[in-house]
């Protein structure tokens, strides 16, 4: 694992299998694994989803996600408009 990065994005990188994760039905603890999503923000994920999918990057703010470092892990209904950044981490582009 690279020391200069945050464990669980370094844990991210080096296990590129797990992702993209689906942000509308990935369970609790998949979701823990994406950097910039946290037991707080996970549980208001699954909370809303009951009443609401997600559909776009504000929904995903106002659950908590810090987006800047999520986005590259997760996709939203089976999109990720994010792939640019997803390669520019070293994985290729794929849907989940």
């Amino acid at each position: 694992m690279v020391l200069d990065l945050d464990p669980k994005l370094a844990w991210a990188r080096a296990n590129p299998h797990f992702f993209p994760v689906e942000i509308n039905t990935a369970p609790f603890e998949t979701l823990l694994r994406v950097p910039g999503i946290g037991p707080t923000s996970a549980r208001r994920i699954i909370r809303a989803r009951p009443k609401n999918r997600f559909t776009d990057e504000e929904e995903l703010k106002r659950a908590g996600l810090v987006l800047s470092r999520a986005k590259s892990f997760i996709t939203i209904n089976g999109k990720r408009p994010w792939s640019a950044r997803w390669e520019q981490l070293g994985f290729s582009a794929r849907s989940s």
